[in-house]
């Protein structure tokens, strides 16, 4: 064998041992990372495109440099190396010796997923070497074998104490030849690259435990902040990650959900335990639109066999124009954990992705509080209608909270306790309220039924299904004569109708179905024999009732399971006039049921796996408001004066491409705006409505939204934006000459973040009381970008030719998965006492105990001024040169879009605006 002197070989780790080795030889610098133009490439998202460069100096020492050579590109700032346990930081270099294990990511104990590379002689003096590593890959590494050997006797502890000893050896001697080589080449910083140290050092690698350290300031019960970022010093509020999960030790379960995930950055990252049962709902572009149920959840990590990744699943409402791929629109962006703990549950609520870089250089918004543990189960308090013995109605957080999980949980029973486990906390305190999107096409809810007003203490909710069957029944091969459907004309002629012009139908359970076991029967029975379900209903005579149908499968499976144990009874309502359509054939849609849900005589016991996911089911089938109709909801409880408003603002990183004076002004009207009022037109009922007109000719909210000269000033440079914010070309060019769009500047606020991404979504409407200076109002602060395709687009439903038995409604229109909260400051509460003072409802600091993440007023735009979409942003990085264009592509990659995917005025679907903020 040749001189062997000032060559190396570099080994993958054993997760990568596919990867062929790389010889190192004098003269040539070598680069490692995830671009396929690497030397030595791992395709690892956590790992930089071009993350750090290996070379042999003129001692023929083996030299590691964190970062690239000076001049060319340069690495992602987030990117990290470790060296045995010591962080290397970037932009300086180390001498590395045979037997060093260097990781691109950070190490964690016992784990054989670790991304990175060993260092060995070339010759054939590396198989001594390489036998002791692989002796450490396979006995030290391996958790297995740790926790097998206690169960197999002394012999094999013997063994693998005696390995173990060997390897120790070998790291000693390893860094002991490390210390020599760099005393000896002590100046090679100095003398080939320069570098910075981070100031701020989250991870600690101690003896190889990954351990984070949190904030001693962090406040423990509830809060209302921004995230913290590296390189900037804090503020008292700010919070991490690792404070937000502090202490980790009492957490007992965990769910999480995000758009987009570095599932290995995070529980790698904060020394989560591998047996901890972590839940994450996330998107999927293939999972997400499948109908196969399998593929709503997976276990992607041997390692971790108690971590499961959930799809939750969309509705196909509307196809896109590419025929081949047959898929709706919409995305999965809500941002939130739930943290089961031993004495409570923490609730938290963000604007920020699951990823490295959202929380550590990217402003987002955080909000988060405590929930105590309850001394037993309370499942009414799942149920927002319910009346308590008070006669007041339950807060709806939990109610809102569990019917949110539950759709996310679709069709993975095993994670329907979710929903149902938050019985177990008390949310009576809860600071705020919560608005949520779901995508689908909602109606507008009916109102309880006045028949029913002696049963209201125990409803708890209404659901919309339909009736399967019904053609069948009435068809000529069933009925040839039509004495069938006279029969039926009779009946429903001799019911009484209710307000909304329905009518009570009976539901009788048929366990000796062969076709279906938990098959539910709808029947028309006379105005005497109105009975509940499955009470008293054997006095029912066959010869007086006459069937109609069934419930659908899905919903007579979780339907029966409830019923069955006494959990819930039901009534059943329908429309006369569409059952005779449909029966006769003369209405093609399907049949509409109502079914409305009350407490059954067992309703509070404790629930087994199967009756916890039927009662999943319930919760996320009752009918709630969503998008605009829940903010209507929530805001309408308090009278805004809009003579005494000072601002409304809406920030958000994402415009919609539905943009326009009906989406502003639907926003509006939800916001508690009212138009000027006359007496001559109250009779109309629209009277009083903010509505498009009103707000082309008087603009109400100001967007905010980062101008193109905002990027330029940028700390990372305009291309740390990509990825984060999102406005079409064509929106810009469609409004620009309108004033229907109210644009202002978004300069972050404190001044500390100026230069720093927002991928904040927050909106404020603020007044002030004629006599007083002291502020009310209310915020928003989510995952809810300024779009219809997050907060939905009404559209009016009109009867069809086939459809005449059908009232027409209003149906709110939205795309996708969103969740937020609203901190309501309410308006002052005049009490008349003589001297007419004035006393103010205090909510928790009021609304100036949150400052808001970017500065008010925000400056309007001027005539010169260019909102950044993603074409300017693209332009303005090409006018910067190759190496700014560099690190846009490394800022994109770590969010797993090339500089390729970078819109550029490009063809937007029609569909709102799914695809725009699927980017985010």
């Amino acid at each position: 064998m040749g001189d062997s002197r000032g060559r190396f070989v570099v080994r993958p780790l054993a997760a990568q041992s596919f990867l062929a080795d790389l010889e190192v030889a004098p003269g040539k610098i070598y680069t490692v990372g995830r671009s396929s133009c690497c030397d030595l490439v791992f395709k690892d998202g956590r790992v930089s495109r071009r993350h750090c460069q290996i070379f042999v100096d003129a001692g023929n020492s083996l030299v590691l440099h964190h970062g690239v050579e000076k001049g060319a590109d340069i690495c992602l700032r987030s990117s990290v190396v470790y060296v045995n346990s010591e962080r290397i930081s970037l932009g300086s270099s180390r001498v590395l010796v045979p037997g060093d294990r260097v990781f691109l990511v950070a190490p964690v104990k016992d784990s054989i997923q670790d991304t990175g590379f060993t260092v060995e002689n070339a010759g054939e003096s590396s198989d001594a070497i390489r036998s002791s590593l692989e002796e450490l890959e396979m006995n030290v590494q391996r958790r297995q074998v740790k926790s097998k050997a206690d169960h197999l006797g002394p012999s094999l502890n013997c063994k693998v104490k005696r390995v173990k000893a060997s390897v120790e050896k070998l790291i000693d001697k390893s860094r002991q030849l490390r210390s020599e080589c760099f005393t000896r080449n002590s100046s090679l910083e100095n003398r080939a690259f320069v570098g910075k140290e981070r100031d701020l050092e989250e991870v600690e690698q101690i003896g190889g435990d990954t351990k984070v350290a949190s904030c001693d300031s962090f406040p423990k019960s509830s809060g209302l902040c921004m995230n913290k970022l590296e390189d900037v010093q804090p503020s008292r509020t700010d919070v991490s990650v690792a404070d937000l999960l502090a202490p980790l030790e009492d957490i007992r379960e965990m769910f999480v959900a995000s758009f987009t995930t570095d599932i290995i950055w995070f529980i790698s990252s904060f020394g989560l335990p591998k047996t901890l049962p972590v839940t994450i709902a996330c998107h999927d572009s293939e999972r997400s639109w499948s109908t196969a149920i399998s593929d709503r959840m997976e276990h992607p990590y041997c390692e971790w066999p108690n971590l499961k990744v959930v799809y939750p699943p969309f509705p196909v409402l509307r196809r896109t124009n590419d025929k081949s791929r047959m898929r709706g629109v919409g995305c999965h962006h809500p941002k939130f954990f739930l943290l089961k703990r031993s004495k409570d549950i923490r609730v938290i609520v963000t604007s920020s992705n699951l990823n490295y870089r959202q929380w550590l250089q990217v402003s987002n918004t955080v909000w988060w509080q405590d929930f105590p543990l309850r001394n037993t189960r309370d499942y009414s308090s799942l149920f927002s209608s319910k009346i308590t013995d008070g006669g007041e109605r339950n807060g709806d957080f939990a109610a809102y909270l569990a019917g949110f999980i539950s759709t996310l949980v679709k069709d993975v029973p095993s994670e329907a306790h979710w929903a149902t486990d938050l019985a177990c906390y008390n949310f009576s305190k809860a600071t705020v309220s919560l608005v949520a999107s779901v995508p689908g096409l909602w109606e507008e809810l009916l109102p309880f039924p006045e028949s029913m007003k002696e049963l209201e203490k125990s409803y708890l909710g209404t659901v919309a299904t339909t009736v399967a069957g019904i053609s069948h029944q009435f068809s000529p091969k069933c009925d040839p004569n039509g004495l069938r459907l006279r029969k039926l004309a009779a009946l429903l002629n001799s019911l009484p109708l209710d307000p909304e012009g329905m009518v009570h139908v009976q539901l009788k359970r048929a366990k000796d179905l062969p076709a279906d076991p938990n098959a539910v029967v709808i029947s028309v029975v006379p105005p005497t024999q109105q009975l509940r379900f499955l009470e008293q209903s054997d006095i029912v005579s066959q010869a007086e009732e006459l069937p109609i149908g069934f419930l659908p499968k899905r919903a007579a499976a979780w339907v029966s399971t409830l019923c069955d144990a006494g959990l819930c009874s039901l009534r059943a309502m329908l429309w006369p006039k569409q059952v005779l359509g449909v029966a006769a054939g003369q209405s093609k849609s399907v049949l509409q049921l109502k079914l409305h849900v009350f407490e059954g005589s067992k309703f509070g016991e404790l629930l087994s796996k199967d009756q916890e996911s039927a009662m999943s089911n319930l919760l996320r089938h009752i009918q709630r408001k969503y998008g605009l109709r829940r903010l209507k909801e929530v805001l309408a409880e308090h009278k805004w004066p809009d003579s005494a408003e000072v601002d409304f603002v809406y920030c958000s990183s994402s415009i919609g491409t539905s943009l326009s004076s009906n989406f502003l002004a639907s926003f509006s009207d939800a916001a508690g705006r009212k138009a000027s009022l006359d007496d001559s037109c109250e009779s109309d009922p629209e009277w009083g409505r903010w509505t498009a007109e009103h707000e082309a000719a008087n603009p109400s909210i100001k967007v905010v939204f980062p101008t193109l000269d905002r990027l330029k000033s940028a700390k990372w440079g305009p291309s740390s934006y990509r990825g984060i914010l999102c406005f079409a070309e064509r929106t810009w060019e469609r409004i620009k000459s309108t004033s229907a769009v109210n644009l202002h500047d978004a300069i972050p606020c404190p001044p500390s973040r100026e230069g720093i991404p927002m991928h904040v979504k927050v909106a404020q409407r603020r007044f002030k009381s004629p006599t007083s200076s002291q502020a009310f109002g209310w915020i928003y602060t989510g995952s809810h970008n300024f779009s219809p395709a997050a907060w939905g687009k009404y559209i009016n439903k009109a009867a069809r030719n086939d459809d005449e038995y059908q009232p027409p409604c209003t149906r709110l229109h939205i795309c996708n998965y969103e969740l937020g909260i609203i901190f309501i400051d309410p308006p002052p509460t005049y009490q008349d006492d003589g001297d007419s003072n004035t006393t103010k409802q205090q909510n928790h600091g009021g609304i100036h105990s949150f400052t808001l993440p970017f500065r008010v007023p925000a400056p309007k735009y001027s005539s010169l001024d260019r909102p950044a979409t993603g074409s300017a942003i693209f332009q303005l990085v090409q006018q910067l040169g190759e190496g700014q264009r560099s690190v846009l592509n490394e800022a994109g990659e770590h969010e797993g879009v090339s500089l390729s995917d970078v819109e550029i005025d490009t063809q937007e679907p029609e569909e709102d605006d799914a695809s725009s903020s699927a980017c985010l």
